[in-house]
């Protein structure tokens, strides 16, 4: 059986009660998320995602952003 083609895959990775966890990406949501920890304001890293990504593709992920506890208030 051959061997799978290469790919390139954008990940992040995480902790949930000390476990050690990784969530596939997409290219753009990993160019959002990546934006935003280098500081970033929201408009400019939702902008780095690229013009294909649509407004329902962005609530989505910012939606699973929140319940993963990836976002949240600053403290």
């Amino acid at each position: 059986m051959p061997l799978p083609r290469r790919e390139r895959t954008w990940v992040a990775v995480h902790r949930v009660d000390n476990m050690l966890y990784y969530k596939r990406l997409e290219a753009p949501a990993f160019r959002i998320l990546t934006a935003l920890r280098d500081g970033a304001t929201l408009n400019r890293a939702v902008a780095a995602a690229g013009r294909a990504v649509t407004a329902e593709q962005v609530q989505a992920w910012f939606a699973l952003w929140v319940q993963l506890g990836w976002l949240c208030r600053r403290k």
